[in-house]
């Protein structure tokens, strides 16, 4: 389960690269779930997906910031998970880290007309 930086308060005690990873991705998370608190912006956020649509045609505007899905059906989750940012015409951004599932995400992704940007 993924941990928000409420979860996060205490100083990490275990600095192991799983635990800093899963960190950094919350703290990533929560610093562009900040882009999202206005109340023009449309928010999404369930344990498989969360994402944010400003609406403005700018793609660090509208972004998917966290999926784990299980692996049946993946093509047909991206779809849905797109949907919203396609019946606006907005451009955006897919992110991927360590935690994101499958691990093959980012394959279907670019299968699915993304590119991959460090």
């Amino acid at each position: 389960m993924e941990k928000t930086i409420e979860d996060m308060e205490e100083v990490l005690a275990d600095l192991s690269a799983p635990v800093l990873a899963e960190a950094i991705e919350a703290n990533h998370s929560e610093y562009l779930m900040d882009l999202g608190r206005s109340p023009q912006v449309t928010i999404h956020k369930d344990p498989e997906l969360t994402w944010f649509l400003i609406g403005v045609p700018f793609p660090g505007f509208n972004r998917i910031i966290h999926a784990r899905f299980e692996a049946n059906d993946l093509d047909a989750k991206i779809e849905s998970a797109l949907a919203p940012f396609k019946s606006r015409g907005v451009p955006m951004l897919w992110h991927i880290g360590p935690g994101t599932q499958p691990s093959n995400l980012g394959e279907r992704l670019v299968a699915h007309g993304f590119t991959h940007t460090a």
